[in-house]
């Protein structure tokens, strides 16, 4: 599991204490994911160092903004020798003494696995200053001292009249300009703490304490100074040819934001597959940057509304629209549509539909009324009809050879007297008259020729279907 801190430090060298075992080390903590956390600091002795030589100034435990960046300083504070060493007790050679020590981070949340150890940081101790056998002061010098010690009071007097100085501008400066101009003006500056602001470029100074309109302060003050940050940039995935769910959340896992465009389905891309993104991956943005992608997605046509059009104008606008037709049989349709137009279609207009789709149509049919066949011979029937506009649908019951000039239609469907399209058949029943496992076939042209000449003479012969009683 990678580290969420990542620490640096100024003190890449041997650090020096003062004459008292004081030194201080900078350390700079970095929060390198795309989510906040809380890291707790702590300054770890190594070798013979003593853990309570070591102290953090300020908060050991801080808040981290994605992508944060903050300075810890950990100050090293080791007893010194009180009496100086003489020289003759000094061996030639001696080394001072060394010490070592690091800073260690963790994220409050999994402290035992997720923490970070930063450069280890050494320190060395002067040795104490040797001293020579004191010899008999010269009383000749006291006059001269004295005249000295005056002349340096009187220019003292006239140098540190005015002690305070005023805090300059360095706000908006680079780090290491401003240093200078404090320097310049005797003053001591401290890197307090980097900000991401996203506001200035990465390295310059956003914030000062005490600010330039302050009063004027004493020389030596120190004057804080708050740097911009660097965002830490993120990889972008290549999320070309995924599923946009796929695509969509591999991109929101790395902290990023998603648009979507959509383009037609093209040879060898499937729908709701990602086509192109920019940025491309392998690229690196700030974090919730906004990637766009392209979805392939299946071409819709919107089907006309051909309703109330004449059949051959509706084809025509149906076929334009890259959609195909089916005509299905005419229907009986309400006085505002006329006879041949169209009275529904399926789909309806309006609809989305893939390029291609068969639209079916129905036509408003030319009315009639279904006459009465009960008590007609079946080739009556046939006549009846088609001087109606009608066709002769199944025949149930028995019709030969030998009762097909006489067998007497029993019953019709749809009934006598019912309105109805041309065109449309009409079913018929004669009574049974063979035994119940006969099978019965179709009513044939050798039937019809036996009939009377005079019903046969006008009759236009048609296959029809017998259904079994």
């Amino acid at each position: 599991m990678a580290n969420t801190f990542t620490i640096t430090t100024t003190a890449t060298d041997t650090l020096k204490t003062n004459d008292k075992g004081h030194a201080e080390a900078v350390f700079t903590v970095t929060n390198t994911t795309a989510r906040p956390v809380r890291g707790m600091a702590r300054a770890r002795a190594l070798d013979s160092t003593k853990q309570e030589w070591l102290q953090i100034t300020g908060e050991s435990e801080r808040d981290f903004a994605p992508g944060a960046t903050q300075q810890f300083v950990v100050t090293f504070d080791a007893p010194v020798a009180a009496t100086p060493t003489p020289v003759s007790a000094t061996p030639a050679g001696a080394a001072a003494d060394k010490y070592s020590f690091r800073l260690d981070v963790a994220s409050a949340r999994n402290p035992d696995e997720d923490f970070t150890e930063s450069p280890v940081v050494r320190v060395e101790l002067p040795l104490p200053k040797p001293v020579t056998a004191p010899k008999p002061f010269p009383k000749w010098i006291i006059p001269i001292a004295a005249v000295v010690l005056i002349g340096i009071a009187v220019g003292l007097y006239f140098v540190l009249r005015k002690t305070d100085v005023p805090v300059p501008n360095v706000v908006g400066m680079t780090i290491d300009d401003a240093k200078t101009a404090l320097l310049n003006a005797k003053l001591t500056p401290v890197e307090k703490e980097v900000q991401i602001t996203e506001k200035a470029p990465p390295g310059q100074v956003i914030a000062q304490d005490p600010k330039p309109d302050s009063s004027p302060v004493p020389k030596g003050t120190e004057v804080a100074l708050i740097t911009e940050g660097e965002v830490p940039l993120v990889e972008v995935p290549d999320v070309t040819r995924r599923l946009i769910s796929d695509a969509k959340e591999r991109l929101v896992e790395r902290g990023l934001s998603v648009v979507e465009t959509s383009t037609d389905v093209t040879e060898g891309v499937q729908p709701n597959q990602v086509v192109s993104q920019v940025p491309a991956g392998g690229q690196r943005v700030k974090p919730n940057a906004t990637v766009e992608l392209v979805v392939a997605v299946q071409r819709q046509i919107t089907v006309p509304d051909v309703t109330f059009r004449p059949a051959n104008l509706a084809q025509q606008q149906i076929t334009a629209a890259g959609l195909q037709f089916i005509m299905k049989d005419p229907e009986l349709a309400p006085a505002n549509v006329a006879a041949g137009n169209i009275k529904s279609q399926n789909p309806g207009g309006g609809e989305k539909v893939p390029p291609g789709s068969t639209i079916e149509l129905v036509a408003a049919a030319q009315p009639t009324t279904v006459p009465n066949l009960v008590g007609k011979r079946i080739a009556e029937a046939q006549i009846v009809l088609q001087q109606n506009g009608l066709e002769l649908g199944n025949v149930s019951g028995t019709v030969n050879e030998s009762n097909a000039n006489t067998v007497l239609i029993t019953s019709q469907d749809p009934d006598a007297n019912r309105p109805s399209a041309r065109g449309a058949r009409v079913n018929v029943a004669v009574p049974a008259g063979c035994a119940p496992r006969c099978i019965f076939t179709t009513v044939d042209v050798g039937i019809i020729r036996r009939l009377d000449p005079e019903i046969r003479a006008p009759l236009i012969l048609r296959r029809q279907s017998v259904v079994q009683p």
